[in-house]
């Protein structure tokens, strides 16, 4: 009766992973910032693609100090989460848009000259059409 009021305790070397995981994301999503920052103030030339370096960097360090943004709630037989590959395949494609946009956005000295390929909006649907239907699965799943 007692051990159901008091909470679950994880074994010390899934604490020890999980804490190097968010101390390195904690690194990594400092560290991109500060390069943006840098990159910035030094005025490099051709400074979108590190601007958008950076960027990458913080979304990696986002995944690894917040590992549930990949989780679908699920555990295996270790009692580990799960990722869901329809999270992390929508993230990557989200992330690509992202970076391209930013690279090429940061470069562009006017907003006439912004010039994104008309294609990519339907790359997005489908990355976020892939996500809602996924998300309908686990819902439909859980119910």
């Amino acid at each position: 009766m007692i051990s159901e009021t008091m909470p679950e305790q994880k074994a010390p070397e899934q604490k020890i992973e999980q804490s190097s995981s968010k101390g390195i994301g904690n690194l990594l999503i400092s560290g991109g910032a500060l390069s943006m920052l840098a990159v910035e103030i030094l005025a490099l030339p051709y400074h979108g693609g590190a601007i958008a370096t950076a960027f990458f960097v913080i979304i990696i360090g986002l995944i690894l100090r917040f590992p549930t943004l990949i989780q679908d709630g699920t555990t295996n037989s270790n009692d580990t989460n799960n990722a869901s590959m329809m999270r992390i395949a929508t993230l990557l494609i989200v992330s690509l848009f992202a970076i391209l946009a930013i690279k090429t956005g940061w470069e562009t000295p006017r907003l006439v000259d912004l010039k994104i390929d008309p294609t990519w909006i339907g790359v997005l649907g489908v990355a976020l059409g892939g996500k809602v239907a996924q998300s309908f699965a686990e819902n439909q799943k859980h119910n």
